[in-house]
C-alpha cells in the first residue's frame, strides 16, 4: 500500500505553483531552439523522425478503427441507449488520447534510444555537464526496466480512472479527464527526463524523490509535450526535442543548483 501512496504523489501537482508550471512548459522551446542551432545533430533525426511517423500513423489506423467498431455495433433505439453510447465514445475517446500518446512515446523512445542517447550526451557536453563514454546499448535495458515500471504504474491509474469514470455525477468524467491529463503529463515528462537520470545512476526511487521536488516543472514540461504530439506533423519531432528540452532542464535545476543527489 505505501507503494502505491508513493506513486500516487506524483499526481499530487501543485496547481497553484504557476511560476514552475510556465516554466517547465517553456523549456520544450528551449530544447527547440537548441537542436535547431546545433545542426551537427540533424543526421541523427532522420530514424526517429521515421520512426514516429510510422508509430503515429499506426496510431491513427488503430484509433480510426476502433471507432468505427464502436459505432458499428451500437444500437440507439431509446435516449438511455444514446446515453450510453456517448459515455462509452467519451470514454474511448479520453483513453485514445491519455494512453495512445503514452505509448506512442514510450515505444518510440526504446526503437530511437541510441539516437535519443547519443543527442542527450551531446547536448549535456553542450551545457557544461560531464558524461562518460559508454555504448549506447549498455543504457537501454536500465532504461526499458525504469520505463516499462512508469508505464505498469501509469496504465494501473489509467484503469482505475476508467472504472470511476462510470460513477454517477459529474466526479467520474471531471476526475477522468484531469487526472488522466495529469498522469499523462507526468509520464511523458519522467520519460525524456530518464536520459539525465540514467548519466546519474539514479535508482527509480531517487529519480520519483527528485520529480516530487519539481512537481511544477515537470507538469509544465510534460503537458507541452502532450500538448506538442497532437500537433500534425510537428509531433514528428516533439520527441526528439523534448530529449533535447529534458536535459537542459535537468541541467539548469540541479546541476546548475550545485547539487549532488536528487533532493
Amino acid at each position: 500500500m505505501w507503494k502505491i501512496r508513493q506513486h500516487a504523489d506524483l499526481l499530487r501537482l501543485g496547481w497553484t505553483d504557476v511560476k514552475d508550471i510556465r516554466a517547465g512548459f517553456a523549456y520544450l522551446f528551449k530544447g527547440g531552439r537548441m537542436l535547431f542551432g546545433m545542426k551537427q545533430l540533424w543526421p541523427l533525426l532522420v530514424a526517429p523522425v521515421l520512426l514516429n511517423g510510422i508509430l503515429f500513423t499506426l496510431f491513427v489506423l488503430g484509433a480510426s478503427s476502433l471507432l468505427h467498431g464502436v459505432f458499428a455495433s451500437s444500437h440507439t433505439d431509446s435516449w438511455w441507449q444514446v446515453a450510453l453510447v456517448v459515455m462509452l465514445v467519451v470514454a474511448i475517446v479520453g483513453a485514445i488520447v491519455f494512453v495512445g500518446s503514452a505509448l506512442v512515446v514510450f515505444l518510440g523512445s526504446i526503437m530511437s534510444a541510441p539516437f535519443y542517447d547519443t543527442i542527450a550526451q551531446q547536448v549535456t557536453r553542450k551545457m557544461g555537464g560531464i558524461v562518460v563514454d559508454h555504448a549506447w546499448w549498455s543504457h537501454v535495458w536500465p532504461s526499458v526496466k525504469h520505463a516499462a515500471a512508469k508505464l505498469w504504474w501509469y496504465l494501473l491509474v489509467q484503469a482505475g480512472l476508467i472504472i470511476l469514470y462510470v460513477v454517477p455525477g459529474a466526479f467520474g468524467p471531471i476526475a477522468f479527464v484531469s487526472i488522466g491529463y495529469v498522469a499523462t503529463a507526468s509520464f511523458l515528462a519522467l520519460d525524456f527526463l530518464d536520459f539525465s537520470f540514467d548519466f546519474q545512476g539514479w535508482t527509480f526511487s531517487e529519480r520519483r524523490r527528485w520529480c516530487l521536488e519539481h512537481k511544477g516543472l515537470v507538469l509544465g514540461f510534460g503537458s507541452a509535450v502532450f500538448l506538442g504530439l497532437g500537433i500534425p506533423v510537428v509531433n514528428l519531432f516533439v520527441p526528439p526535442i523534448a530529449v533535447v528540452g529534458s536535459v537542459i532542464l535537468f541541467y539548469e535545476t540541479y546541476v546548475s543548483a550545485d547539487t549532488h543527489g536528487p533532493r
